[in-house]
């Protein structure tokens, strides 16, 4: 159920919507959000403790694209700001870069560079205050919640696949929460960022996308190689926003 509610004045509306169900009932109910992933290190620990047997759904984008899109979404404020695209991204990677160069040199283990994703203290809010950089660096969060919930219990799907092939990605997630197969008759779009007037000079540009896809191809192929699973988000090409 998405965006039940949100804030300790929609206590009873969230409860209502998640009501107790017992293990021999035949029920599945879900919570869809974008903020569980990366917001807290906590967060995973907290829904393992209310739900145990819980099934964990990650929908992801190329880290690359997802970044502009939030960008376009967020506008206002990066206008408000005075915050080219550019300026936010190519001015946050090499502080990133600095960051998690150890552990992605094998200097440091996985558990340090997780702490260093959700501690945030290497993230520059003055130059990027979205984090649209950090959003991306999937590999942690989602070992992060492997960690807690067991591989077992965590999927993987390529937003891509939703778009292009939702029957079969469908069934996919279908089979990995138990539940019967499904036909899809249509999927409404959610959460898709409408036209906005953005200044040439604040827009995307080939050479920053470009820039983008070399800085997390380290990370990405640490994600793939975590799930299995090599999503291609390297061989992708500039898009005309």
């Amino acid at each position: 159920m998405k965006k039940i509610g949100h804030g300790d004045h929609k206590l009873g509306t969230r409860m209502n919507g998640f009501p107790f169900i017992e293990e021999t009932e035949n029920f599945v109910t879900g919570d869809g959000s974008v903020i569980y992933m990366i917001d807290s290190e906590e967060t995973p620990e907290q829904i393992k403790r209310d739900s145990p047997q819980a099934k964990i759904v990650f929908a992801l984008r190329n880290p690359a694209e997802r970044a502009w899109s939030d960008y376009r979404f967020l506008f206002h404020n990066y206008k408000k700001w005075e915050i080219p695209f550019r300026d936010a991204i190519e001015k946050t990677m090499p502080e990133i870069t600095k960051c998690f160069s150890k552990h992605l040199n094998g200097i440091e283990n996985d558990d340090k560079g997780i702490e260093m994703f959700y501690q945030k203290s290497c993230i520059n809010t003055k130059s990027d205050p979205a984090v649209l950089i950090r959003k991306g660096l999937y590999f942690y969060p989602v070992l992060h919640w492997i960690n807690t919930f067991g591989k077992e219990n965590v999927f993987v799907v390529d937003s891509e696949d939703l778009k292009l092939r939702p029957q079969q990605t469908f069934q996919k997630i279908y089979k990995f929460i138990g539940l019967c197969p499904t036909k899809i008759v249509k999927l409404k779009e959610e959460n898709v960022t409408g036209k906005s007037e953005i200044p040439d000079n604040m827009k995307i540009d080939k050479g920053t996308y470009e820039k983008m896809q070399i800085f997390f191809e380290p990370y990405n192929k640490k994600l793939y190689e975590l799930i299995g699973r090599d999503l291609g988000w390297e061989t992708s090409s500039f898009f005309a926003s």
